[in-house]
């Protein structure tokens, strides 16, 4: 029996290692689920007689490393001290039962004659990622796939088959349905395909969420999970009304119907318990009436605003049930009912919805098919396809096709008795149904097993696809593939201190408990003294002073650090520090004073990799060696350091009229150069003429290679710098598998998307999402008093409900369809509700990283009522419970940051630089197209204005689209002090100078003021049936999308009119001016009228222009309506 002190979760612990079990194991932070793991691992190695047969999957590579290294290094020491090498004993109770089961492992390893040690290949310990790859090259038969290779820029290859999806619909051979989703999809688009990229490329890159329901063919299922959803939201809560004698109510409503036009509805009530979810429409009528603006339930004294109102027929009814809940302090739950009620989506998809839900569905099943070519195209596919086929190998629908019973598609070394899955909460559904593949026939005590283990509080993955509901729906299932899942919960804390601890959790306690979580309250295991300290910034009220706050944090995050640093080599200990981010932008004072003050760190996915020195040279090279005829990427490559020549030996080359290449193979005009330039360029002409004379040159790869090491490369970069050529030579082998590279801008893009490896060091910077599953002596917060941007609202809003994918399109302005509104609505909130839960877990992992001290910053504003309040949706806001006191206390900032000046950015000048060009050929004028005219004399016309009259069009173009949008636009352009104040800030946003900055104000107020008060610029901006401003044209023409931006764009009385505001105005004759105008912009607006005709308006179109300078309204012609 081990004399070692157990901690408290001992015996949930003892059963999760156990592998006859099979189990659900929650794992809070720090709680050592990793050793649980390893332990569990190597008990289930002892019931095999094949080491393949236990898999252990995580979702990194660094992840399954780590667990790997640690198994082999357990059978190492325990070899190590079987042979007498190793003789200390066991320093705590969970090595004692390490060092135990590897004296077992050893001893079975032997029997069965594994040699492990010498072959730990064999040990499966993998990412899900590498354990489809692997299964679909064994099984490439029944996977369909063979050795197709994971391309490393899956978004070229969306990209590309959503343009040739798009593309399909002008050739003769595209069937008609499609046509017409795909028109509609455009149309919903606004005719902008740039539009629909990012939405289509991102369902592409989650498709395993809508897969089958879009394969299915059938809109009913989807329809159907959604009533589904609805049902279990509302019956309970119409249920809990009908307990809360809601009959009173509808008694007064229907009391009211007889008298009151507005209640007319309410004629078709009935007692509650003969309504149901078949009345949802009436229910919700009912709910939505007796709620403010707000969502709140009418006070009884605001009954009127609900259309009851004093004497009248039902009021007292109604009047009477609001007070008794108020007497029975009932009546925040009913308005919570209500509420719940009246934000519920319709239990079935609106006409208009289903209609575009069916032109997605349409498109997607064909973009499947438009993604598959692409992938056949590159040779390589993305991890979500290796996933699906990896899926359709191991299914039993799979297995049958090719004549096979079920589970006989897996190999005899393959077949796994054993599964352990980490950071369970991070599943996708694609990963789900391969674990649900592989357990296929399994049932309980049959000697196999499934390991899941997970931290509901930890998942933060929704962009990467993980759905936090999968993990949620298998604790309340208890089963997976037929096996009984034990729910264990381990508690103790083994990595931070017990002030953090019990910080944390009494942090998280307050923060889940308001959103309706459970926490579950770690117990902390060490002994160790800790620190929480908070680092408050208070604005006054109105003080803007956001960005001397952010330096002044800045400068306090170095001075700990500097003290921190003084104080371990006092000690003789060395700190690990992390500071951890939301976003890049709260670095953007830290790294500069993190420098200024001597400071090393690290920078873990920081740095963009194309932004590094020595990448930016390595790719010039490559440019160069790409394309001969590249002047900046050669002139980049004599500047590199492993070239080393000087700017004016670059200059005296330049000076010379040939291509920079070929001046570089000129050796007469080396020696025109300095010594060092001649030596340099001589050594640079001798590699190109060596690479010249290898046939092996033609392959681009060897030639970068080759150019690399012989001209130095290696040796003018940080050893650490090496990584990140080495990924620039991997990212190249995939774009130019041959050594022919076609897609160079290909290349580039998804070079953008990669960080430079940083440099050891014991401070890293680093975002939240990255510090997961790493710990740290000190964990520094910074920034934490922003909020996120407010993100737009999306054309489509989809979500996985009831194991369906449920697609809300954004209704059109102005359509009518309140169903649809309500649909959308709903769903976009279910969005942003997910969204906010996983930003409350994101806090949670941050937190949890220190072991030691932990430090928040952030600032907060004295707000218009006085309080001290932290900013709504940032972290502050959140834990405001727990750090409010400190900013209650802290000293306030009186004084606004100092205004710079704002200034036209001046080009760099060069010294006198003087250089006549006489070239010898001259190419033809290419022909130009009338749409390329009238864009020609667009950009004329915008050059010919100086920068303060562009500024002054673009802000008039940016209030006229505001005021046709319609609505009451009288509130913002009556408050004459902040339209003054906001278009002097629109205008210095388009760079408008300083000075003569408040003439262009005044000018833009009398051109708005000239508008609203001209009878032709209120009939403009009138309100019309079919209207819109700013309307955005994409058409075809001449082999080239082209864009058109329409001002202003309304039918009136059977004419479609087309409105160009014009700012010009005249001194002159007013009539000259206009005559002048009509001949230099008739051209274009034709090619408008032309493609607005194009998009099926059938009436007659008129095209004009609008001067408010002078209030003249100038009509330039008329087409006729088609017959």
């Amino acid at each position: 029996m081990s004399n070692f002190p157990r901690p408290p979760d001992q015996d949930q612990r003892e059963r999760a290692v156990d592998p006859s079990h099979s189990v659900l194991v929650r794992a809070p932070a720090g709680s050592g689920k990793t050793g649980v793991l390893l332990l569990r691992y190597l008990r289930c190695l002892l019931t095999v007689d094949q080491p393949e047969k236990v898999v252990a999957i995580t979702f990194t590579n660094k992840a399954a490393g780590e667990i790997k290294e640690r198994v082999v290094h357990a059978l190492q020491a325990g070899a190590k001290a079987l042979g007498g090498e190793n003789t200390e004993p066991p320093s705590s109770g969970f090595e004692e039962d390490i060092r135990d089961a590897v004296n077992q492992v050893l001893a079975h390893d032997a029997a069965q004659h594994w040699s492990l040690l010498e072959n730990s290949a064999r040990l499966r310990i993998t990412t899900f990622d590498s354990f489809c790859g692997s299964l679909v090259r064994r099984l490439p038969l029944l996977s369909g796939l063979g050795a197709a290779a994971p391309v490393s820029d899956a978004d070229a290859l969306y990209r590309e088959a959503i343009l040739s999806l798009f593309r399909q619909m002008d050739t003769a051979n595209c069937p008609p349905a499609l046509a017409d989703a795909l028109q509609s999809l455009l149309a919903y688009g606004s005719n902008r395909i740039e539009t629909l990229l990012p939405l289509l490329a991102a369902l592409l890159s989650k498709r395993d969420q809508w897969l089958k329901d879009v394969l299915s063919g059938e809109i009913d299922e989807m329809e159907q999970a959604l009533a589904e959803e609805v049902a279990s939201q509302f019956e309970p809560a119409w249920e809990a009304l009908q307990a809360l004698n809601i009959d009173q109510l509808i008694r007064g409503f229907v009391e009211s119907s007889g008298s009151n036009e507005a209640h007319s509805w309410a004629a078709d009530l009935r007692l509650a318990e003969n309504m149901g979810l078949a009345d949802f429409a009436l229910i919700q009528t009912l709910a939505s009436t007796m709620l403010s603006g707000k969502g709140e339930l009418y006070k009884p004294r605001s009954l009127n605003y609900a259309g009851l109102k004093a004497g009248q027929p039902g009021t007292s009814e109604a009047k009477a049930w609001l007070k008794n809940l108020e007497d029975t302090d009932q009546f925040a739950q009913v308005s919570e009912l209500l509420a719940c009620i009246a934000n519920l989506p319709p239990p079935y998809f609106p006409d208009s919805s289903r209609e575009l839900v069916g032109h997605f569905r349409l498109a997607l099943a064909y973009l499947l098919a438009h993604l598959r070519l692409s992938f056949e195209r590159k040779g390589g596919v993305d991890f979500g396809e290796i996933a699906q086929r990896a899926i359709i190998a191991l299914s039993s629908e799979g297995a049958i096709e090719h004549g096979e019973a079920v589970g006989d598609a897996l190999l005899v070394e393959d077949r796994v008795r054993h599964i352990l899955v980490d950071e369970m909460q991070d599943t996708s559904v694609s990963q789900i149904e391969l674990l649900e593949a592989l357990c296929q026939g399994w049932e309980d005590n049959d000697g196999r097993s499934v390991f899941f283990c997970g931290d509901l509080q930890q998942s933060i993955y929704a962009f990467r696809g993980s759905l936090v509901s999968l993990f949620d729906e298998l604790m309340q299932r208890g089963s997976f593939a037929g096996k009984t899942l034990v729910p264990l919960q381990l508690k103790a804390n083994f990595r931070s201190s017990p002030d953090l601890v019990n910080w944390v959790n009494d942090a998280f306690k307050v923060l889940f408990t308001d959103r309706g979580r459970h926490y579950e309250a770690a117990l902390p295991q060490r002994s160790n003294a800790g620190v929480v300290k908070i680092h408050p910034q208070v604005l006054a009220k109105g003080v803007d002073g956001k960005a001397g706050a952010a330096l002044a944090e800045a400068k306090q995050i170095t001075d700990y650090l500097l003290e921190l640093q003084a104080s371990d080599a006092e000690v003789g200990r060395t700190s690990s520090v992390a500071i951890l981010i939301r976003s890049r932008s709260h670095l953007k004072h830290i790294i500069p004073a993190l420098k200024a003050a001597g400071l090393g760190f690290s920078g873990q996915d920081i740095d963009s990799l194309g932004t590094t020195p020595a990448v930016m040279d390595f790719m010039a090279l490559l440019r160069a060696l790409w394309h001969e005829a590249d002047d900046v990427a050669w002139a980049s490559v004599l500047r590199a350091p492993f070239v080393g020549l000087s700017w004016d030996d670059l200059l005296r080359l330049r000076e010379s009229p040939m291509l920079l290449r070929d001046a570089i193979m000129d050796e007469a005009l080396s020696t025109q150069l300095s010594d060092d330039g001649e030596h340099a360029v001589s050594r640079l002409r001798s590699t190109l003429q060596w690479l010249e004379s290898c046939p092996e040159s033609r392959d681009l790869r060897w030639a970068l290679r080759s150019a690399w090491h012989l001209l130095g490369g290696p040796a003018c970069i940080e050893t650490h710098q090496q990584s990140d050529i080495d990924r620039v030579l991997r990212l190249l082998d995939d774009y130019a598998p041959a050594g022919l590279l076609e897609d160079i801008q290909g290349l580039e893009r998804a070079l953008e998307r990669l960080f430079a490896a940083p440099p050891s060091s014991t401070i890293e910077l680093m975002t939240v999402h990255k510090s997961k599953g790493l710990e740290f002596d000190v964990v520094i917060l910074p920034g934490l008093g922003s909020a996120g941007r407010n993100a737009d609202r999306d054309l489509l809003a989809w979500q996985r409900l009831r194991g369906h994918m449920i697609f809300a399109p954004k209704p059109q302005r102005n359509n009518g369809d309140k169903a649809a509104d309500q649909l959308y609505n709903y769903m976009s909130e279910s969005q942003r509700r997910a969204l906010d839960e996983e930003m409350g877990r994101l806090i949670y992992v941050a937190l949890t990283r220190a072991k030691r001290e932990l430090h928040l910053f952030g600032v907060c504003q004295i707000n218009s009522k006085g309080d001290v309040a932290a900013k709504s949706g940032s972290v502050l806001a959140r834990l405001w419970d727990s750090v409010g006191d400190a900013f209650e206390t802290a000293e306030i900032i009186e004084q606004d940051d100092a205004v710079a000046p704002m200034r036209v950015p001046l080009a760099p000048r060069l010294r006198d630089y003087h250089i006549g060009l006489n070239p010898a050929w001259q190419p033809p004028e290419p022909v130009v197209s009338p749409l390329q005219r009238a864009q020609r004399q667009t950009e004329n016309a915008v050059l010919e204005d100086n920068i303060e009259d562009r500024a002054v069009g673009i802000v008039f173009h940016e209030l006229m689209e505001r005021l046709g949008r319609g609505g009451d636009s009288t509130h913002w352009t009556a408050d004459q002090r902040r339209l003054r104040q906001g278009v002097t800030q629109r205008l210095r946003h388009h760079c408008h100078p300083e000075p003569a900055l408040e003439d262009s104000v005044e000018r833009v107020l009398s051109l708005l003021d000239n508008t609203l008060n001209c009878a032709k610029g209120q009939w403009i901006l009138g309100s019309y049936q079919w209207q819109d401003s700013e309307q955005t044209i994409r058409r075809m023409l001449a082999g080239h999308w082209q864009t058109l931006i329409l001002d202003r764009v309304f039918i009136d009385e059977g004419r479609c009119w087309i409105v160009d505001y014009k700012t010009a105005s005249t001194r002159g004759s007013v009539d000259v001016f206009l005559a002048a105008q009509a001949e230099r912009y008739t051209a274009k607006m034709q090619i408008y009228a032309q493609a607005l005709r194009a998009t099926g308006v059938e009436c007659a179109i008129v095209t004009a222009l609008y001067f408010p300078a002078h209030q003249r309204l100038l009509e330039l012609e008329e087409i006729q309506a088609l017959s």
